[in-house]
């Protein structure tokens, strides 16, 4: 009865048989050294070390206990239905089965608490029968029933105010609506009366400026005939100043030829009247030059003429 796995057992019986049994094996000596350090690593460490131990079925046991404490630790730690559930989901016949049982009914019972706590503070924010009743079918019995009942008989009296203040309300924007309908259509109306009073002001300026330019354009076309005549009148005065001053050249011109003429006709009465005087004289080839020398003279008087006429 003392091998019942208690440790300080164990050990008080090596005590009591330390010098009476023979030498203690290394598996045993290592066996004592895990139970002292009770902890995963060490039973690990030991069952690494001594697989074939007759004490590595206790380790593996120990080292499962171990392993479930601090899965049920954390579990604890955690402190949520996920973290119970799975530790019931691996040690489904585990030392703390019941606990993590009356864990999740705790924490359901919070959590069921908490959520018609929430409900609550909503449907009072939203203030409607509606959600008060809501409220009742899923908790007839719940910690606000009484408080939900006396909510509802107090919102629908809230309502049915609220719903005569609304009609009220209604009317009285019907009136204001109304109101503001007239006063837009008179301001429409009187808008329109000014659009048109302004329409007519722009066309009469429109066509006084319209009278304006016109004037303007007549003034500036009769001054521009009276500067065309003008120009005409100065055309043909230059014109006839021209003509006037071309005919003066060409009379000068005639008068020149005429002078010259005689002059030619002067000279060749000369020269005939010379050789009549002297007869037969060896100076008859300068007459001749004199001759030639004269039919050139007209004939360059007269293409001077010509030209004088064609630049004309």
């Amino acid at each position: 009865m003392w091998f019942h796995g208690d440790r300080d057992s164990v050990t008080n019986l090596s005590k009591l048989f330390d010098r009476t049994r023979e030498p203690k094996t290394k598996d045993e000596i290592a066996w004592e050294e895990a139970l002292q350090k009770n902890t995963t690593w060490a039973y690990i460490g030991f069952m690494r070390d001594f697989s074939f131990s007759k004490f590595s079925k206790q380790a593996q046991q120990k080292i499962n206990e171990l392993v479930e404490e601090d899965e049920w630790n954390n579990a604890l730690a955690i402190d949520n239905p996920a973290s119970y559930s799975n530790y019931l989901g691996k040690y489904p016949q585990g030392r703390y089965v019941g606990d993590a049982h009356a864990k999740l009914d705790e924490l359901k019972a919070r959590a069921d608490a908490q959520a018609e706590s929430r409900l609550w503070v909503a449907l009072v924010q939203r203030h409607e029968p509606e959600g008060y009743r809501e409220y009742l079918r899923k908790y007839p019995d719940g910690r606000y029933a009484q408080e939900a009942r006396n909510a509802i008989s107090l919102a629908e009296q809230e309502k049915e105010r609220e719903k005569q203040w609304a009609l009220q309300q209604e009317a009285q924007q019907k009136r204001e609506q109304a109101a503001e309908e007239k006063r837009l259509k008179d301001q429409a109306i009187a808008e329109q009366n000014r659009a048109a009073l302004q329409a007519r002001q722009e066309q009469e300026r429109a066509e006084k400026e319209q009278h304006e330019l016109e004037k303007q354009r007549l003034q500036q076309q009769r001054a521009q005939e009276e500067e065309t005549k003008k120009k005409a009148i100065e055309a043909r005065k230059k014109q006839e100043e021209e003509e006037q001053a071309r005919q003066e050249r060409d009379l000068q011109l005639k008068q020149q030829q005429e002078e010259q003429r005689k002059l030619q006709r002067k000279k060749q009465g000369q020269m005939i009247l010379e050789e009549t005087t002297i007869g037969q004289d060896p100076s008859i080839s300068t007459m001749n030059k004199i001759v030639i020398a004269g039919v050139i003279v007209v004939f360059v008087a007269l293409i001077i003429f010509l030209k004088i006429n064609k630049v004309i």
